[in-house]
């Protein structure tokens, strides 16, 4: 099945083509969580061990389904589908793309199959068929050569499977996933080409279909009005037919719903939003948990076992689909929107969203290598009231703890009270080269202040201003604020507004002789004074949240994973994603780079790579370049 689907409507509920070799993944790696933390749609056992496939090309192999090694395809799109016919793997995903491997090493690429997300595949009847978006259906005999078939329909397509005598494909809505009152669909077709509509229930979303040659069967989940929202209820649905034309509705329980099904050669076994179920005649179910807040969106069958992956990255196993595993070997900061990422001369430390959803007490780690990271716990904690961004002058880090508090640490771990002054409501902080800014921002009258000390313990409001400031930067003799707009004021001077060529800047930073500022929308400026400012071409649409200087490169990072770079500031490249979370902070120095965001996504570029890489590579099959985090996964 394609589990993005059925992952857009579980989320309602929480709130290119390539040619050869795989390569490594990119220039940033994944420090947390590991393996990944990219979304993961499919997965599939075969010949060469288990492949699961995900958002922005990834690719997961396993032997046994514990020790995983990542790849990611050149393709920056999603891969939504993988399936072993035998012979060689077989993978689809969005912007038609469709991928070969016989080994699950070397993948070709065949397409792009038009511009559709192709969300399934499956083998059978002598073909391969492929279904997507606006009723896709796509046929190949060999799966390299395809033919666009009429479905006679435009909804989306989202899974589909050969029964022995036919295709039965479903869709996961007549008018759009998720719509109150719409309806699912299920088409039959005995060849691939000629297709009918064979059962159209009213409120439901079909999200996999399977088939154990006497019995088929659809899951997905019953929608209708709901006290939160207009959608779906997280409610599953059953329905089951002997011939694929008529159907009988089946319903389990109440919640969680189905994502996926398969036929394990005695029952079918279902992935759900709170776990997996299983049923020897898709009547009767019995319902097995993983862990805490596990989807699982896509589930295998292996000859020892199962394998079951979610929307976060996280993969569980099984020996009988009811005693379950999870296989994740580091997750430093499960579900944190991780706020400011900051080095001294020795170390790294990384501090959490400042209570965004929830405040549950600060979240500080320290590293001294990125290779290692341990967990603050300091008493001075408890005193906290919101939490704000680490910054460090170099020596040590401090911190608003709110109100009025500041914490110092020479390492991250140790912390100690620098200053307690409740009329200091300080949400930001920056060190300039000489000094602390600290920002605060007063909501009711909408006014921000600056204030500014020389050791985190004694504070002077310098300015009050109709905007909230973030960032700051000096180079020596002029310093630079980010408030939406830029403020500037020379050493011993006060603040002034600029004529900036933009109103919504975030960050500032002062490197290889200039100031470089950037804000909502990819807007990115460069000045040689602070006074006069030159807009530059970043490339991107995404919010820019922080920049820094790395001592050859300018970095930036944003929503949707975005990190661009320039060596002068003016001509800027984005560097091939590696997550779609947002990166809300980077810091870097020659030769090193780290970038933080939402569910705790710690990326690094250039960094020393962890020792266990070094002690697998020569386990990995010959001519697959790994991830540099390929490891061995033990349970959570």
């Amino acid at each position: 099945m394609h589990a993005r689907i059925a992952a857009t409507v579980l989320s309602l509920f929480a709130c290119l083509p390539v040619a050869g070799a795989l390569q490594p993944c990119g220039p940033w790696r994944w420090l947390n969580p590991l393996p990944r933390g990219n979304s993961l749609f499919g997965v599939s056992y075969g010949q060469s061990g288990f492949v699961a496939v995900g958002a922005l090309g990834t690719v997961l192999t396993s032997l046994d389904g514990s020790r995983w090694t990542c790849f990611q395809t050149d393709a920056s799109t999603a891969l939504n589908s993988v399936i072993w016919d035998g012979t060689r793997y077989l993978a689809v995903g969005d912007a038609g793309t469709v991928l070969l491997s016989p080994d699950a090493a070397t993948w070709t690429s065949v397409g792009p199959l038009g511009a559709d997300q192709l969300f399934a595949v499956t083998a059978g009847g002598g073909q391969y068929l492929a279904v997507g978006t606006n009723g896709a259906v796509f046929t190949s005999p060999d799966g390299l050569f395809w033919t666009r078939q009429r479905s006679g329909t435009t909804v989306p397509l989202v899974d589909v499977t050969w029964t022995g005598n036919s295709y039965l494909a479903v869709s996961a809505g007549a008018r759009g996933y998720g719509d109150s009152g719409s309806g699912g669909a299920i088409l039959r077709s005995a060849d691939g080409r000629a297709w009918s509509v064979v059962w159209w229930p009213e409120a439901t979303n079909l999200f996999a279909v399977a088939s154990n040659g006497l019995r088929s069967l659809v899951v997905g989940s019953l929608c209708g009005p709901s006290p939160y929202l207009e959608g779906c209820l997280n409610s599953p649905l059953v329905a089951t037919s002997e011939d694929g034309v008529s159907w009988s509705v089946q319903k389990p329980w109440d919640g969680p719903m189905f994502m996926d099904v398969i036929w394990a050669g005695t029952e079918f076994v279902a992935g759900t939003s709170g776990g997996v179920a299983t049923s020897p005649d898709g009547v009767e179910w019995t319902r097995h948990s993983i862990a805490a807040d596990f989807a699982v969106m896509s589930l295998t069958q292996s000859t020892t076992g199962f394998v079951a992956v979610t929307p976060n990255g996280m993969i569980a196993t099984s020996p009988d689909a009811r005693q379950w595993t999870t296989k994740v070997a580091s997750n430093v900061a499960p579900g944190l929107e991780l706020q400011r990422v900051s080095r001294s001369r020795d170390r790294w430390v990384i501090s959490d969203e400042i209570g965004k959803y929830s405040w549950q007490g600060p979240f500080v780690l320290a590293s001294p290598d990125t290779r290692s990271w341990q967990r603050s716990t300091s008493a001075w904690f408890g005193s906290c009231i919101g939490f704000g961004p680490v910054a460090s002058n170099g020596v040590e880090f401090i911190v608003p703890c709110g109100p009025g508090k500041v914490l110092a640490s020479p390492d991250g771990i140790m912390w100690s009270l620098r200053s307690d002054n409740r009329s200091l409501p300080l949400e930001g902080l920056a060190w300039t080269g000489s000094e602390y800014l600290g920002f605060a921002y007063d909501f009711d009258s909408q006014t921000g202040s600056i204030y500014s000390s020389p050791d985190g313990a004694v504070w002077s409001l310098e300015l009050s201003a109709n905007n909230r400031f973030s960032d700051a930067a000096s180079d020596g003799s002029v310093t630079v604020a980010a408030g939406g707009a830029l403020f500037y004021r020379p050493n011993g001077g006060s603040w002034s507004a600029v004529a900036s060529p933009g109103s919504s800047f975030r960050s500032v930073v002062w490197g290889g002789g200039v100031f470089v500022a950037a804000g909502d929308a990819g807007i990115l400026a460069r000045s040689t004074d602070g006074l006069q400012w030159t807009r530059a071409s970043s490339g991107v649409t995404a919010d820019l949240w922080d920049v820094a200087w790395g001592g050859g490169n300018f970095i930036a990072v944003g929503s949707k994973g975005t990190i661009v770079r320039s060596r002068d500031g003016l001509d800027w490249s984005a560097d091939r994603a590696a997550t779609s979370n947002s990166l809300y902070s980077v810091a870097a120095e020659p030769g090193c780079a780290i970038a933080v965001g939402s569910s705790g996504v710690i990326l690094a570029r250039g960094c020393p790579e962890p020792r266990a890489v070094r002690r697998h590579l020569s386990r990995l099959p010959a001519g697959s370049p790994p991830c540099p985090q390929s490891l061995d996964a033990t349970p959570r």
